[in-house]
């Protein structure tokens, strides 16, 4: 069995294209097919905002609006928890780290191919997902023996937003 979330499903696509039988179940969570110009935009800035100097505080905050819902935004004390763990975690991605995983995740690319991919798998998407819009559908329509999960006015982050669900989700998936 293998998971991954987000940009670590563009890893698992490939992994799944090419070593199919030594996977079992796959889940991907949230992931893209090819990265939208938006999110492309973003993380550039992003880059330009920690060449800049700008504090670990506000680059954290500037993510924010990008990988939750409307709903869960309006919380704002979960948003100031969420902040202070980021800022409080020990292990920060280094600069040269998240510029090479962007590097990598700009030239990733799986419109050609993803339809080769063979199930079975769980793909979760978000309906309010705005960095990986409408590619986990398309990615599970398209996956023999695939099911598809969507959450709904969740943004790029279910297992932050719904923690239960979401795992409860892939607890059924996995032993139903």
């Amino acid at each position: 069995m293998f998971w991954a979330i987000q940009w670590g499903g563009c890893i698992l696509q490939e992994m799944a294209r090419y070593d199919r039988d030594k996977l079992g179940k796959i889940i991907i969570s949230n992931s893209c097919i090819k990265l939208r110009n938006t999110a492309i935009y973003f993380e550039n800035f992003m880059l330009h905002l920690i060449r800049e100097n700008v504090s670990r505080k506000t680059l954290i905050e500037a993510k924010v609006p990008w990988i939750f819902s409307s709903a869960y935004l309006e919380n704002g004390i979960i948003i100031d928890e969420l902040v202070r763990l980021q800022l409080n975690y020990p292990h920060p991605q280094t600069f040269n780290g998240f510029k090479t995983q962007l590097e990598a995740l700009f030239k990733f690319n799986s419109t050609s191919w993803f339809q080769e991919i063979q199930g079975p798998a769980l793909i979760i998407g978000s309906d309010e997902d705005i960095l990986c819009p409408l590619d986990s559908e398309r990615l599970a329509s398209h996956i023999d023996d695939a099911k598809f999960v969507e959450f709904h006015r969740v943004g790029h982050s279910p297992m932050i937003e719904k923690p239960h669900d979401y795992v409860g989700i892939i607890a059924n998936y996995l032993n139903p």
